[in-house]
């Protein structure tokens, strides 16, 4: 989270819990990828929230493919977008077709494979630039995870933020001298013809 942005995520830790009104959830197998502990288990202490006691679990068997994911659309202003998240793999496995998408409007912006170093050995967080998608209007963020191998891949995905820093500051134009008008000028000559012959009578009295 960028400091002293606000984050334009609407429940960004899955506290809401399911069904949560922020979140469209999907998941072939289970309804449903957020979990806590208690309905969902920790498969064997691969898998927990990162903070609060929800979280998005997307995969999670080896039995059956699972498909499984979440996503919410967000208007995001004008500026420089970043979207960050907590993902942990709690049971990587060798390189395989299994994956973590991040889409914006469907179109990918971040794929993490299975093994990723970055996130394996506990949380990690990610930040992607989106600020191609910062024109003011909305936009479906999803997070999205195909498990077709036979292994177990437990993506664990918490603390969703999109922070957006505005342009730089548009300086006001420089200050403009008014101009004289006709009737100004006029006035100004006049005046200054005045105050000539008045010394003049001074200088002479």
């Amino acid at each position: 989270m960028i400091l002293g942005a606000t984050n334009l995520i609407q429940d960004p830790s899955f506290e809401a819990g399911t069904p949560n009104p922020s979140w469209n959830e999907a998941s072939v197998n289970f309804g449903t990828p957020l979990c806590t502990t208690a309905a969902c288990g920790t498969g064997g202490g691969t898998a927990g929230p990162n903070t609060g006691t929800w979280w998005a679990w997307l995969g999670g068997t080896a039995a059956t493919d699972e498909v499984a994911s979440v996503d919410q659309t967000v208007t995001i202003p004008a500026g420089t977008a970043t979207l960050s998240f907590f993902i942990w793999n709690g049971s990587a496995v060798a390189a395989g077709p299994d994956s973590l998408l991040v889409d914006v409007d469907g179109g990918n912006v971040l794929t993490l494979a299975e093994d990723d170093a970055c996130c394996t050995a506990g949380y990690a967080q990610v930040n992607v630039d989106v600020s191609a998608a910062a024109d003011g209007a909305p936009h479906n963020i999803s997070f999205a995870m195909s498990e077709t191998d036979g292994t177990t891949t437990n993506i664990n995905l918490d603390d969703v933020s999109l922070a957006v820093v505005a342009g730089g500051p548009t300086l006001p134009p420089p200050a403009s001298v008014p101009a004289l008008s006709v009737i100004g000028l006029g006035t100004m000559l006049i005046a200054l013809g005045l105050l000539g012959i008045y010394g003049l009578r001074r200088k002479s009295a």
